[in-house]
């Protein structure tokens, strides 16, 4: 009986375990949908910063910061703030999780050989496309000189920077399991393949 009783125990942990390391996973899978989102509208803030820009300079032939382009300027000043939380916020997630792995005994006792889906990507849209929604209210973001776009020099250093974060963003990879089943399941995933539940319910 003992032999069973040590089954039954080592069968909860298991279990408990991969419950445990769904609800990260789908936490991360959240974190990082939202997190792309907020990336998108920071591009777009940029591509609209560049015309409004071009626009007075095609006037004038000089630039001088208007209100609508100072506004312009907090908004990606504010946005990259909040992007920078959500990548601190997505990192120590990763971190608990491979402690969580690294300490627990049962190693991959949820995904078997063979188990991943090599289907086509679902749609890439968020189920929670409002979460995109920005606002900025002008008492909590301030613009500050010294992140003033002039210049050519001024572009080539967003453009690099950019690339940078670009480059980060690619070497960060995140493992998605369903939260119902526990199975390995690809990013953009919305109905899991091997139970078909919603992963995101």
């Amino acid at each position: 009986m003992s032999f069973l009783t040590d089954i039954k125990q080592k069968l909860e942990k298991g279990i408990e375990s991969t419950s445990q390391k769904s609800r990260k996973m789908l936490d991360m899978s959240r974190l990082t949908l939202t997190l792309r989102g907020r990336k998108e509208t920071e591009e777009q803030l940029y591509i609209r910063l560049g015309r409004e820009i071009y626009s007075l300079w095609e006037k004038e032939k000089k630039v001088e910061l208007t209100e609508q382009t100072q506004e312009t300027l907090e908004r990606i000043d504010h946005l990259r703030q909040v992007i920078a939380e959500l990548e601190d916020r997505l990192m120590e997630l990763r971190r608990q999780q491979n402690a969580v792995e690294s300490s627990d005994p049962v190693q991959e006792s949820a995904e078997p050989a063979g188990t991943v889906e090599q289907g086509p990507f679902q749609t890439g849209q968020s189920p929670n496309d409002g979460e995109y929604a920005y606002q900025i209210g002008s008492s909590d973001a301030r613009f500050q000189s010294g992140n003033r776009l002039t210049g050519e020099g001024a572009n080539v250093y967003r453009e690099e920077e950019q690339m940078e974060a670009a480059d980060d963003w690619i070497d960060m990879e995140a493992i998605f399991i369903c939260p119902h089943c526990g199975n390995r399941v690809k990013e953009d995933t919305e109905v899991c393949p091997h139970c078909h539940k919603h992963v995101y319910d």
